[in-house]
């Protein structure tokens, strides 16, 4: 099972749709560098009218930060990740550093709520009579109006963009854009399977994560990941070897021999 895939950020790739539940909780880990970019889309892939299904799930990633934009038929609700606090402090820091991130999705009911990094930097405040938290700069929460409680999708779950670009339904949801990594997509407790297997369900995206994969680093030698960065990771031969493929034994000559 692949649990990582990589994208150039003109790309795509279909996973399994997600099943629908009325409670859900869906994950992923990304990993990037850039501002803006689309990380998870599911919804209608062509152009729409009033009439037809219009329940739609994206995850995008702007100026840094987890941005949740879902409709399950009765009005869109959007939710942002600030950063910031309760007094406006800036708390967590943007999310585009080349580490890896969590971004988690809670569905209860009609509740939808956004998590950012298991909400790690939370901070609680204790007084004798009673404690609190606050959650604002990680974690979002909406309630939608009406009577569904229930996404009605059937398309394919998209990573890393859309397969169909200029679809004018929902708007304002990037085509492409996301460059760098995504792992561990677990959606209420099931692994997804990232693995590239039918070559018109991706465009744009490989296998693993290029920037600290390094299977293809050869025996008799040290790999250097480079999650910070564009190129493959270093592979460094140890002591002893050396050459492109750290296959040549190096001679070493002792002074107390001579």
């Amino acid at each position: 099972q692949l649990t990582k895939i990589s994208f150039d950020g003109t790309g795509w790739a279909y996973m399994q749709p997600l099943s629908q539940c009325e409670d859900a909780k869906l994950s992923i880990q990304f990993s990037t560098q850039q501002s803006n970019g689309l990380l998870l889309y599911t919804g209608p892939m062509h152009d729409t009218t009033d009439s037809d299904m219009r329940d739609y799930l994206a995850v995008t990633i702007q100026n840094g930060y987890p941005v949740l934009r879902a409709n399950i038929g009765d009005g869109e609700m959007t939710l942002t990740i600030t950063g910031l606090n309760v007094r406006g402090q800036r708390s967590l820091a943007a999310m585009n550093d080349g580490d890896w991130h969590t971004v988690e999705i809670f569905k209860e009911g009609k509740m939808l709520s956004l998590v950012a990094d298991h909400c790690s930097v939370s901070e609680v405040t204790e007084t004798i009579d009673e404690s609190s938290e606050d959650r604002s700069a990680c974690s979002a929460v909406g309630t939608f109006n009406g009577e569904h409680i229930m996404f009605n999708m059937h398309t394919p779950l998209e990573l890393g963009g859309r397969s169909i670009p200029n679809v004018n339904y929902p708007s304002g949801i990037p085509s492409a854009g996301f460059n760098g990594c995504l792992k561990d997509l677990i959606y209420n407790g099931q692994v997804y399977d990232m693995k590239l297997v039918n070559r018109t369900h991706f465009q744009g995206a490989t296998e693993g994560c290029a920037r600290e994969d390094c299977s293809a680093c050869p025996v008799n030698s040290v790999c250097h990941g480079n999650i910070h960065g564009n190129s493959a990771p270093q592979c460094i031969c140890i002591d002893g070897y050396r050459g492109d493929a750290c296959d040549i034994e190096v001679t070493t000559i002792d002074a107390l021999d001579e």
